[in-house]
């Protein structure tokens, strides 16, 4: 059907050795040039963006157009794909271990995109831990980032 394969991403669960990866990459696959499912996306006026494939599939399951980076990093061609979708919101559900790209991603995308945080449940790792239901209802819970300045900070005392 036309179709071509750019790359793969294998997954050991749990990892084979103790402080071996988990993620394997086919060699060649740059994956800073893709989103994965960002066909199917890309039309959606909510988009959901995530790390992990896993995570990808179980927002797409719930119904919410979603799209993986492979990994927390989000390279300027990714930031150009999303920019260029037909979403007016994006929901950034990195992992909770990725403060500063979703503060970063959040100020690239913000000028033309309202931009929120989303999280997993508290006993949930990531996404791909998550139920249909609980991806929905992160979303609802997700928090719009308000573009505040990012290395500004104002301290006021009371005389």
């Amino acid at each position: 059907r036309g179709e071509k394969l750019y790359g793969w991403q294998g997954r050991a669960i749990p990892p084979l050795q103790e402080g071996r990866l988990r993620l394997v990459n086919s060699t060649g696959f740059n994956k800073s040039r893709f989103l994965l499912n960002y066909d199917r996306a890309k039309t959606e006026e909510k988009l959901v963006l995530v790390e992990g494939p896993f995570d990808c599939l179980h927002a797409d399951v719930a119904g919410v157009g979603a799209v993986c980076s492979f990994g927390k990093t989000v390279s300027p061609h990714q930031i150009k794909m999303l920019l260029e979708t037909s979403a007016k919101e994006v929901y950034i559900g990195l992992d909770k271990d990725a403060a500063d790209e979703v503060h970063d991603l959040a100020e690239a995308l913000s000028p033309s995109k309202r931009v929120f945080r989303m999280m997993p449940p508290d006993h949930r790792k990531d996404f791909g831990e998550c139920s249909e239901q609980e991806v929905l209802e992160s979303i609802g819970q997700a928090t719009e980032f308000s573009g505040y300045p990012s290395s500004r900070l104002e301290v006021y005392f009371k005389s």
